[in-house]
């Protein structure tokens, strides 16, 4: 996946970009990681009657599959985070 890919979801369309791990850099870059951004127009996903914006990156874990980075869990409800993980993750396999 070199480029944005767009999948449809409850939340509203969202953009997976996938970025391979580097050799060289600070170590964020040499992981395996999944940019997902909300559907174009708005960048925004609909949760709970609510409109958020949405850009958020993932990491490929040892378990094989992209979870949220610890920066973006702050910043964004828990169980949204884990309602795109469950999304991405089945899109991806």
């Amino acid at each position: 996946m070199s480029e944005y890919r767009p999948i449809q979801s409850r939340l509203g369309p969202l953009w997976l970009h996938y970025c391979a791990a580097l050799n060289d850099g600070p170590e964020w870059v040499r992981r395996e990681r999944l940019a997902v951004d909300a559907g174009a127009s708005d960048s925004c996903v609909t949760y709970r009657g609510r409109s958020i914006p949405l850009h958020a990156h993932f990491f490929r874990e040892c378990d094989g599959l992209f979870h949220v980075s610890a920066k973006d869990q702050v910043l964004y409800p828990a169980t949204l985070l884990a309602e795109i993980e469950r999304i991405v993750n089945s899109a991806l396999i």
